[in-house]
């Protein structure tokens, strides 16, 4: 996924490690994952509106993932 991603094993290592310590909070709102189009380049590509990552780690950790049905 990352070209020489083999030589960050330990930052990886550290934001993983920091991730796991982070208690989640429990969100009523969703990451909702659908079929988007880039409006520049009319690309289809699979992922979630921006809007839904806004917030501090806690609180997105604790959010649910959803597929949008039909995608």
């Amino acid at each position: 996924m990352y070209p020489k991603g083999r030589h960050l094993r330990g930052q990886f290592r550290n934001a993983y490690d920091l991730l796991r310590s982070i208690k989640p909070v429990a969100s009523k709102k969703l990451i909702r994952y659908q079929l988007m189009e880039d409006p520049e380049t009319n690309e289809m590509f699979y992922g979630a509106d921006d809007r839904d990552f806004n917030g501090p780690w806690e609180v997105l950790l604790g959010k649910e993932v959803k597929k949008r049905s039909g995608s």
